[in-house]
């Protein structure tokens, strides 16, 4: 449990007051004030934290939806681009001794790829405060300036934060729609494709033209965005109800 620390200038805070007060006991705060270490850490998994570190999501929970990978859609940015598949991070809330930090757990080939925890991170940054605050008085004055400008920096961070949030949000919503709009497309094109007989040069060459009265299979036509687009493309879809 956290115990007031006594000097001969009176009470200081414990560490859930020096939470609030240097972080307003935002676990995203805390987050980006550990940067430094976090980068050393990701890097020892192979992670680029620096290209990852705003789309970062502290979940309630540590479970598969804490996963980066999971939530964000997308791997994290690797250091060497042959580990792309190979890293990953699981990024969760964590309450212990009363407060609640970011715990974050590193994943390399589906091992163990390090930690890194906010409650001790915090722990560090409450002693080296103590230390320093035991030797001296603080100025009320210059105090009072720092804490505001540290409120401004967190409430300047959480809007950004908040924003590229709201921008990966809107995004996967496009995404989404797109691929409904794209799957939807295809669906009525093979809804009212004629049946393939097995005629076309592919069912020939392979000698499975005997299996198209069996099956639903149709011959659907598609615009393509990428560099064929001049040409068709040409697709088969089997309904194995049949």
């Amino acid at each position: 449990m956290c115990k007031f620390l006594r000097t001969q200038y009176g009470y200081k805070m414990n560490l859930i007051e020096f939470y609030q007060s240097e972080f307003g006991s935002d676990p995203y705060a805390l987050m980006r004030a550990g940067e430094h270490d976090l980068r050393t850490a990701a890097a020892l998994a192979g992670i680029d934290w620096s290209a990852t570190s705003s789309q970062v999501i502290l979940h309630n929970t540590g479970g598969p939806e804490s996963r980066f990978s999971k939530y964000s859609r997308s791997k994290p940015q690797p250091l060497n681009v042959s580990d792309k598949s190979k890293v990953d991070f699981f990024s969760r809330l964590e309450e212990k001794d009363g407060l609640i930090a970011p715990f974050i757990n590193f994943v390399r080939k589906g091992h163990d790829g390090g930690i890194w925890s906010g409650h001790s991170f915090l722990w560090e940054l409450y002693k080296e405060e103590r230390a320093r605050i035991g030797t001296m008085v603080p100025n009320s004055v210059d105090e009072e300036t720092r804490r505001q400008k540290q409120q401004e920096k967190r409430e300047a961070d959480k809007a950004h934060r908040e924003a590229l949030l709201t921008q990966a949000e809107d995004k996967k919503r496009r995404d989404n729609a797109r691929r409904l709009a794209n799957y939807q497309r295809t669906e009525e094109a093979f809804s009212t494709a004629p049946l393939e007989n097995g005629s076309f040069p592919y069912a020939v060459d392979k000698q499975i033209a005997d299996v198209f009265p069996h099956c639903n299979v149709r011959r659907v036509t598609l615009w393509d965005r990428g560099p064929n687009s001049e040409k068709d493309r040409v697709y088969g879809y089997p309904d194995v109800a049949h």
